[in-house]
């Protein structure tokens, strides 16, 4: 088979040198198209002459505005210049492309080659890389993450966005029909962070043509293209060094056999420094479980669990505990959590350590309650305060809900009735409660481990089916 990568990039130097290299020995130098946006860095300059000489296909669109038309050029080029290929792979310059096998990534050119022709066997037209390993700079380790970018058929009639996707972000949908979609192992190692210097001088230069000015009251108000640049104008270096310190996944392996190092594993010595001293600062939570134990969780229920807090960004929890403090170290993005007992909300607050993102601890006012936060009153008005006052809290960018609390059956059901498509549940103390089982009928099981089931929503359920299922569990606490 013959397989395409193509990029735009300016002044990548060797960054760009390790993409063309790693890339070229999978697939071949002549399947590298890369777009130079205007280098001027005379590294750079030399690394596109020695990969013309070898074969690479140069584009140059050096303007600023050939930035903002970067899916469009890319799109143009695999229109116009790669219906010789197989399979084209559009990147940025800071993507590596990788199989997964579970959660490892491998750079092996036969595993790679074979989930490549398990996706032309499939005689779908878009190959949609799901998984992928953000750097941490300074070392050889990553994290696990999500993308959505894609690999597709050169005959597929493409029109990429700015970031080379095919996928609307606002509303957390593929932009390409369903049955076209091959859902298989590939995704990339991501180097999108440098050292602080680099990250924030880039920072500038593609926000140059974005916002008006670098004033720290234009940037707060920006929200556009980009705007995911903003926060490290915010940043001290020894804040920008703190977020990376997970250390998920050791990249060194899948470079070596390339003969290369892991692109910003090496930190300019000041740089260096203040990453040492940033994880020595870091503040340690308090209450966070030891590694291999949490609150109601076996190791391997807690193997399972982390494994789907790392990939998740936003988290809505029915319930509130040792599960919450646990969340609270991982989530990188927003941590809701509701109980219905002010006393158990109050002892999370006093336990819940440092983290990532943002978190908020909320009282489902369901009135009197006793052991678990079950209600000890007979009267019912009060009852929807805890699902239904959750309603709102249940939006597109939520991508992991956590059912541990009470009426699980009901908060399934109002759940799969709002949540994206792509999002995970999951529910503990499942498989030995038969009365919760009911949720199958409008969540699917993907992953089991003891008493802990991931879900996703049923492709096939209609709202008819939620609704019913909401209204014969509503007022039931269990």
């Amino acid at each position: 088979m013959r397989v395409a990568v193509l990029t735009m990039q300016k002044d990548e130097g060797r960054l760009l040198e390790s993409w063309i290299a790693y890339h070229g020995q999978l697939f071949g130098t002549d399947g590298l198209h890369i777009v130079d946006n205007g280098s001027t860095d005379p590294y750079t300059l030399d690394v596109l002459g020695n990969a013309a000489r070898a074969g690479a296909k140069i584009f140059h669109n050096p303007s600023p505005r050939d930035f903002e038309r970067k899916g469009e050029i890319i799109s143009r080029i695999i229109a116009e210049r790669c219906r010789r290929f197989d399979i084209c792979f559009p990147l940025d310059a800071d993507e590596f492309l990788v199989r997964f096998d579970d959660r490892q990534p491998t750079s092996d050119k036969a595993a790679i080659e074979a989930e490549l022709q398990e996706f032309l066997d499939s005689g779908k037209q878009v190959s949609r890389l799901l998984a992928a390993i953000w750097n941490e700079p300074g070392s050889t380790f990553g994290h696990h993450a999500h993308q959505y970018k894609v690999g597709l058929r050169s005959d597929f009639p493409v029109k990429l966005d700015l970031g080379l996707h095919l996928y609307d972000h606002a509303n957390r949908r593929d932009l390409v029909d369903a049955e076209l979609i091959h859902r298989g192992r590939l995704g990339i190692m991501h180097f999108h962070n440098r050292p602080f210097a680099d990250t924030l001088g880039r920072a500038r230069l593609k926000l140059a043509q974005r916002v008006r000015d670098f004033e720290p009251a234009t940037l707060r108000d920006y929200n556009g293209a980009g705007g995911h640049l903003i926060k490290y104008f915010f940043m001290t270096p020894q804040e920008y060094y703190a977020q990376f310190s997970k250390h998920e996944v050791d990249l060194a392996p899948l470079f070596a056999p390339y003969g290369l190092e892991v692109p910003f594993s090496r930190l300019p010595d000041e740089d260096a420094s203040t990453l040492s001293a940033a994880i020595a600062a870091k503040p340690k939570a308090k209450g966070k479980p030891a590694p291999n134990t949490a609150p109601g969780l076996t190791a391997a229920e807690l193997e399972l669990f982390l494994s789907a807090l790392r990939v998740a960004t936003n988290v809505l929890e029915f319930g509130m505990g040792g599960k919450t403090i646990l969340a609270r170290g991982v989530v990188r993005g927003s941590l809701v959590a509701a109980h219905s007992d002010p006393a158990m909300i109050e002892k999370v607050r006093g336990e819940i350590g440092a983290g990532p993102g943002s978190f908020e601890l909320l009282h489902a006012d369901i009135g009197p309650v006793g052991a678990w936060g079950f209600p000890t009153s007979k009267q019912q008005n009060h009852l929807d305060n805890y699902h239904l006052g959750l309603a709102n809290r249940i939006t597109p960018d939520v991508d992991f809900f956590l059912i541990d609390g009470r009426f699980r059956v009901a908060c399934a059901a109002m759940v799969a009735g709002a949540m994206a498509a792509d999002a995970v549940v999951a529910i503990h103390n499942y498989r030995p409660r038969p009365h919760y089982h009911v949720v199958e009928t409008v969540l699917r099981p993907i992953a089991e481990t003891g008493e802990l089931t991931l879900f996703v929503r049923r492709r096939d359920v209609d709202a008819d089916t939620i609704a019913a299922l909401f209204a014969d569990h509503r007022a039931d606490p269990r």
